[in-house]
């Protein structure tokens, strides 16, 4: 397992927050950490997670940076 820490600086409002959290908690061996404005912190079980869970946050519409 590795903790992954994604910096989202369009996520501000508790509105984004919650759209982000929603799109990414079903992802199959992620654990979601904290959702808080601008940064997403997780769990991962798999490196491969990582990319899938940038895309996901990505289609919901917002910036992601590692």
């Amino acid at each position: 397992m590795k903790k992954l820490t994604l910096n989202v600086s369009d996520m501000q409002t508790p509105h984004c927050q919650t759209t982000v959290r929603n799109a990414i908690k079903n992802i199959e061996g992620v654990q979601i950490q904290f959702v808080e404005p601008g940064k997403v912190s997780v769990i991962v079980e798999r490196d491969q997670l990582e990319k899938e869970l940038i895309n996901t946050i990505q289609k919901a519409g917002y910036t992601v940076t590692t």
